[in-house]
């Protein structure tokens, strides 16, 4: 499996709320998002599933821009994810 794979929830990828704050993960990493490369081309408005950990907590988050430190923000404007 690539290391930019996430699992996906229809069309979109389910990604850890660790992820979503740790600057160095993948799912902050900016890149082409081909099959083996670092990241998944995080962009600005690009829509992920945020998994709580506890596997029934699930939100909707977009990025609010391209570079790694970018918040993520869930759709509903209430909480903010910043990578740190």
């Amino acid at each position: 499996m690539s290391t930019t794979a996430y699992p996906k929830m229809g069309r979109f990828s389910v990604v850890p709320a660790a992820d979503l704050i740790a600057l160095a993960s993948n799912a902050n990493a900016k890149g082409p998002a081909r099959v083996g490369d670092l990241g998944f081309g995080k962009r600005a408005g690009m829509l992920v599933i945020r998994d709580s950990g506890t596997g029934d907590r699930y939100s909707l988050v977009f990025a609010t821009g391209d570079t790694p430190a970018a918040v993520w923000l869930a759709a509903d404007g209430a909480t903010k994810y910043t990578p740190v």
